[in-house]
């Protein structure tokens, strides 16, 4: 009798469960991939794009391609309903695909987006990124041949919004030599959840770009070509871009248990806590047993919980043990500043200059190449993202961990992988690391 295996939205999760259960799903198993397109876009890459680093091409996934290589199909078509109890998903055409395992990649939309008067018309949000690209192609039309200082207008506080700011003012500066870029967050400081060294690199670099910062007030409403804030002032714009964080996708789940927000409420296997033959990954979930918001809605998840999903698919079909999934409670996190130089904070630390970039680069690309080359199989992931810990690792000395780290502007174009080494040293030796964490103070 044949199974179906449905895979609901072409994520970071997903595109490695499709990979990785090419070579292992039983013979009498079809895989099917729905996604509203054929092709995905990699959301690590995308500010590069904003600031002229990137082709739209080198961002893209071809889903088509993908699924090909890996005798999957792939359905082009949006999802509107989960109906677990009839093990059905129900697309926008009417139709219904059945399922006998599900898992969900699907996102989620961006907070305040049908709240906020006038965000949905005259704003961009960030959320879903697949959008934002041509969205933004599409604002500067309208003011690309009158405008000689384009007026840009970030709305949030966290990574998302700055590291647009960053690459926002990158983007007109070099195509108009000059323009203002204004973030507007509702909080007393950005970044709230980063470390003191993260915010003072991002204040210094705000500062060097003259992008101003206006905190403790909300947008209310949006104009074509205003932003209302809560204090009655208003702030004209010629671009808009609504960074404000995730809310959960409009899907229909049926009774699918969900937190307060209504993020899917996933246990430790990454299945619903209702259903073990729903699945799902990325930023459309809660994971039981968790604070709120942890982990944190950043691809870096989704990328580690994909083969978890693999692998828990192949186990269901098999019955074998499942394998849990537990989220790291620090990840490496890198801030395209958009002139070739990033921003990079682990371990409480935080670093800065293009040898940040090139690091983020060499991951970012990295990750992109497996889809590139369509291997027979992969074990993707934490793999795709993390680099070998080199042989010589070992000869590292905390004085020449924070010499290397803490490097604005090395010569050496390679210096960036011996910053690698440096970071996979202290995050596999407690004690290591806790000498290099203590040589900063």
């Amino acid at each position: 009798m044949r199974r179906n295996v449905v895979l609901v939205g072409g994520g970071h999760a997903n595109t490695q469960v499709v990979r990785m259960l090419k070579a292992q799903v039983p013979e009498d198993t079809v895989v099917t991939l729905v996604s509203e397109m054929a092709w995905s876009y990699y959301s690590g890459m995308l500010p590069g794009w904003v600031a002229g680093l990137y082709e739209p091409k080198q961002l893209q996934i071809d889903l088509k391609a993908l699924c090909e290589d890996s005798n999957c199909q792939l359905l082009t078509q949006r999802v509107v309903e989960i109906d677990h109890r009839q093990k059905r998903v129900r697309l926008a055409d009417g139709s219904s695909i059945p399922y006998d395992i599900v898992a969900l990649n699907i996102g989620s939309r961006t907070r305040g987006d049908d709240v906020v008067p006038g965000v949905k018309e005259y704003a961009i949000t960030t959320r879903p990124i697949n959008a934002l690209l041509a969205k933004l192609e599409t604002a500067e039309k309208s003011f690309c041949l009158h405008t000689a200082c384009p007026r840009v207008v970030v709305v949030g506080g966290g990574v998302a919004g700055i590291e647009l700011a960053f690459t926002m003012y990158e983007r007109y500066k070099n195509r108009y030599g000059t323009v203002q870029v204004i973030i507007v967050h509702q909080g007393t400081e950005i970044l709230a959840s980063g470390s003191r060294w993260s915010r003072r690199l991002v204040h210094r670099a705000l500062s060097e770009r003259h992008i101003n910062l206006v905190t403790n007030v909300s947008v209310v409403s949006v104009s074509k070509t205003d932003a209302m804030l809560s204090s009655s002032e208003t702030i004209s714009f010629d671009i808009l871009l609504w960074a404000t964080g995730a809310s959960p996708q409009h899907l229909e789940l049926n009774g699918l248990q969900t937190d307060p927000e209504g993020f899917l409420l996933v246990n430790s296997y990454l299945q619903s806590v209702s259903d073990p033959s729903v699945f799902a990954a990325g930023d459309c979930i809660q994971i039981e047993g968790h604070p709120v918001g942890f982990p944190p809605k950043a691809g870096v998840y989704a990328v580690r919980e994909g083969p978890i999903i693999a692998k828990n698919i192949i186990a269901q079909l098999t019955a074998s043990s499942l394998t849990r999934y537990e989220p790291q409670s620090d990840f490496l996190s890198l801030m395209n500043l958009g002139d070739h130089r990033a921003i990079g904070a682990k371990f409480g630390l935080a670093f800065s200059g293009h040898w940040v970039w090139k690091l983020k680069d060499h991951i970012d690309r990295k990750w992109m190449n497996q889809f590139r080359a369509l291997p027979d199989h992969a074990e993707l992931g934490q793999a795709a993202i993390s680099s070998e810990l080199s042989a010589d690792a070992a000869e590292l000395t905390p004085f020449t961990a924070v010499k290397t780290l803490f490097t604005d502007e090395p010569t050496d174009e390679q210096h960036y992988e011996r910053s690698l080494r440096v970071l996979d040293r202290m995050a596999t030796d407690d004690h290591f690391r806790d000498q290099v964490i203590q040589s900063t103070l």
